[in-house]
């Protein structure tokens, strides 16, 4: 008997079918993988479970009892404990507090049983593999060590069925292989996981099945050793792999910037590239390979210690990101909650922030003008919201990034610093970022790319610099890529320098 069921499960928001008859089944000790666009019904099906939301129909089984979850404490009373992508921590409170965060163990008369927190959070943080003190502020922590913590908070309430959505975007890879780790002790134990994720080669490694919904509805769900990379985006996304990286053929003109000798200390030595304009071209490297640094000093983040750099023929010395974008140099970030986005402000301001300077006279910002050009993006990047206003954090996280590329692209730049622009959306918002890349070099201008996923950067780039120990070893053309060439260079397998 399976440890949890749900059937025909539908839920509708005014005239948008969020979810129409969707099941699923859920064995203990099994990691059920779910996988979809942006707007097929993940996060709905999810909250219902947790008890956010209240399904209009459907049934739901679990440990062979019938139950109606209408409360997220009903859930968590039976064990049942969502990680949404937002995590529900309190940084100024330690460790031991957000562990025990809304059920801290009390006495008779109301009081916190002090010792035993501290007992019972230092069990947790072991089974978590997290070694850090129970006392210690969570503001102080990484965002890997927070998501465990979140973690351990629902295993501290017995948890039987653990939800975990995006749980690994903002994580590096060896932080992800920690939570991996923690998800297969847990699985062992017999606890059920739920995962939702992105990163379809995270979903290969750790599912036991797949499950993909697009539109609202289940398209299929099956072992995933029965499923391939391409099987499940062609499932996701409902057209053929081949239009996933849409590559236009477009002329390669002059050289729109040249790096020669670029240097940083050690982590940067002696680079030298050129971009074109029309051409995308890819940079690669492992961790620590210094192509951030480099994307950086080019972006004005950073200053080089050596070297020169030329922006269409002069001379090119950014002193800030701002003097950057004066120059016409944009920059992508790889965060865009972090570093590119101010969440709390409309579409329109957002838009706006590059170019306050043209948009005001005498200090006083134009608005009718900013309105335009807010609608004006919202129509060219096909930005689903309800309008100019509506505050960037109730966007998906596809459109956050669209307006992030909107309001960069309304400085006019010449040359696009791209990092990892499609990290942490769905499959479909990802095709629509790269067609707008497309249009971008189609008209002239030009585009250095970074990417954490090696299948991305191959897929548009027209060629790749790859750097090792922040030296390039190798610039290598569209016709000689492929993962196993590009990854030996990186990893220093090559035998030697292309160049």
């Amino acid at each position: 008997m399976p440890l949890l069921t749900m059937t025909n499960i539908s839920k509708r928001f005014g005239a948008v079918q969020a979810l129409q008859d969707v099941s699923l089944t859920l064995d203990a000790g099994e990691v059920l993988g779910i996988v979809g666009e942006n707007g097929a019904g993940k996060s709905t099906l999810i909250k219902i479970l947790g008890g956010a939301y209240f399904s209009d129909t459907g049934s739901i089984v679990f440990d062979g009892e019938s139950i109606t979850i209408d409360h997220p404490e009903y859930s968590l009373s039976r064990g049942i404990s969502v990680i949404y992508q937002e995590l529900s921590l309190v940084p100024e409170l330690s460790v031991a507090e957000n562990l025990f965060l809304g059920h801290m163990p009390r006495n008779v008369l109301g009081g916190i049983k002090h010792n035993e927190v501290m007992q019972r959070s230092r069990t947790l943080l072991e089974r978590i593999q997290l070694d850090v003190s129970p006392r210690q502020r969570l503001a102080d922590l990484r965002i890997d060590a927070r998501q465990l913590v979140e973690v351990g908070k629902a295993l501290s309430r017995d948890v039987r069925v653990l939800v975990m959505d995006e749980p690994t975007s903002s994580l590096n890879e060896k932080e992800v292989q920690h939570l991996f780790s923690v998800v297969r002790n847990l699985k062992a134990e017999g606890v059920a996981v739920i995962y939702i994720s992105h990163h379809l080669e995270e979903v290969f490694e750790i599912c036991d099945r797949v499950m993909v919904l697009r539109d609202g509805k289940e398209v299929d769900t099956r072992p995933t050793t029965e499923w391939t990379p391409t099987q499940i985006v062609e499932a996701m996304v409902d057209r053929p792999i081949e239009d996933f990286y849409p590559k236009a053929n477009v002329p390669i003109g002059d050289v729109v910037f040249r790096a020669d000798g670029l240097s940083l200390n050690d982590r940067v030595q002696n680079v030298s590239f050129d971009i074109r304009a029309g051409e995308i071209v890819g940079l690669g490297g492992l961790p620590g390979s210094g192509i951030i640094e480099t994307a950086q000093i080019i972006a004005g983040i950073r200053r080089a210690t050596g070297g020169t750099m030329t922006l269409q023929g002069q001379p090119y010395h950014p002193q800030s990101p701002h003097s950057a974008i004066q120059s016409q140099v944009g920059y992508v970030p790889e965060d865009r909650k972090e570093q590119g986005l101010f969440l709390e402000f409309s579409i329109r301001r957002n838009i706006a922030l590059s170019i306050l300077s043209k948009l005001s006279k005498f200090g006083v910002v134009n608005n009718k003008s900013t309105e335009a050009i807010a609608q004006k993006a919202i129509v060219d990047y096909k930005i689903k919201a309800a309008g100019t206003g509506a505050p960037v954090k109730s966007l998906s996280g596809g459109n956050q990034q669209k307006v992030l590329l909107a309001r960069v692209g309304q400085s006019d730049p010449i040359l696009m610093i791209m990092n990892d622009p499609t990290r942490g959306i769905d499959v479909g918002a990802k095709v629509e970022v790269y067609e707008r890349i497309g249009e971008f070099v189609q008209q002239g201008g030009a585009v250095l790319l970074l990417s954490s996923e090696l299948p991305e950067l191959i897929g548009i780039s027209d060629r790749i610099v790859v750097l090792r120990n922040g030296q390039k070893i190798a610039d290598i053309p569209r016709n000689e890529f492929s993962q196993n060439v590009i990854m030996s260079y990186a990893a220093g397998t090559s035998g030697g320098n292309n160049e």
